[in-house]
């Protein structure tokens, strides 16, 4: 599957974690001489918080708020998003540093990247359908997450060799044709190897694939249509569909594939390719997903060569599997703490 590096999803987070009010520290973070605010953090994460969807995305993957209070923040949503920031900065350093706009291509592609995560879809989905989360986000919201995701694209494609433009992208799907195309496929679903066996040879002897899959196929939604299942990426199918498809020609008939579905049912397919077009919005996520390892690999050295002070408050900056990140300080579970937001600056020992 792509590779989608989204500050999304460093939005994850977990429950049990202590409630958290720093507003009586000037900073939340320092990274080669630039501040983050404690303002500038309440403010992104305020933004999110009253965002519907963004909310609703959160509250199902974990707690957001310090111990279920209202106008606090949990300490690993606040941490993760710390993180986030301070990763923003170096990434923006490095385009600085290496001469490279984002794009309003990389805007776009990041807002549909964003989409599909709070969607949950499978994929990005350009143009952006209604209901539009992204359309949603204030201004504060806008550059909290689409803009750093663009920034990360930008720098991502620019690794994989190419810039994220339009011309950049037409010019590696040249390179990757296969990759830059939408298989269009017809399937028939059989659950026996020798009734595959049977259908593919009467195919072979001059029968419609179409009229053999409407009058075999178990699949009832695509059977009616004669097994059409649409025209997608070859990566958006499962193993080992997606390795059969890309070098299946096209009007052939494949031999039987072994596929077992993720309810644990063996079926034999028969595929046929009917038509392959080229699509931009493939070609601009593979773009992405090659320079992916890059991408991460270099982040990763600038972080850890990078000047970063955290606020004791937020936690601590160290290095957790390989990677720095910000990490939560240990704390009392939050059933026995009190609204954090009653402490006052001279209260705070």
């Amino acid at each position: 599957m792509r590779r989608f590096q989204l500050f999304l999803v460093l939005l994850a987070v977990a429950t049990g974690a202590a409630a958290c009010d720093s507003s009586f520290t000037p900073y939340a973070a320092k990274v080669n001489g630039s501040t983050i605010s404690q303002r500038s953090l309440n403010g992104d994460l305020t933004a999110i918080t009253d965002n519907t969807a963004l909310r609703s995305f959160l509250i199902s993957n974990g707690a957001i708020t310090g111990a279920g209070v209202s106008g606090t923040f949990s300490a690993q949503f606040e941490a993760s998003r710390l993180n986030a920031t301070i990763v923003d900065r170096v990434v923006r350093a490095e385009l600085v540093r290496r001469h490279l706009s984002v794009t309003p291509l990389a805007h776009t592609l990041a807002s549909c990247q964003l989409n599909s995560v709070i969607s949950q879809s499978q994929s990005p989905t350009c143009p952006l359908p209604a209901p539009n989360p992204v359309a949603t986000f204030s201004p504060t919201l806008r550059s909290s997450l689409v803009d750093s995701q663009a920034a990360v694209d930008t720098l991502t494609a620019s690794l994989a060799g190419f810039p994220l433009t339009t011309a950049g992208v037409t010019a590696f799907a040249k390179t990757e044709p296969t990759l830059a195309q939408n298989q269009c496929v017809s399937i028939i679903f059989t659950t026996s190897a020798a009734t595959a066996g049977q259908l593919k040879t009467a195919i072979d002897q001059g029968a419609s694939f179409a009229t053999v899959a409407k009058a075999n196929s178990l699949d009832t939604s695509t059977a009616p249509s004669g097994g059409v299942e649409g025209c997608h990426p070859a990566d958006l199918f499962p193993p080992p569909l997606n390795g059969v498809l890309p070098t299946l020609p096209i009007g052939a008939v494949s031999a039987p594939v072994v596929y077992t579905s993720s309810q644990g049912t063996t079926y034999y397919l028969l595929m046929e390719v009917t038509a392959r077009q080229f699509s931009a919005a493939s070609a601009e996520n593979e773009l992405i997903a090659h320079g992916g390892p890059a991408e991460t690999a270099l982040v990763n050295r600038l972080l850890a060569a990078a000047r970063v002070e955290v606020n004791p408050a937020y936690g601590r900056w160290q290095k957790v599997g390989g990677a720095y990140t910000v990490t939560t300080n240990a704390g009392p579970p939050t059933q026995y703490l009190g609204n954090v937001n009653a402490i006052t600056p001279g209260a705070t020992p």
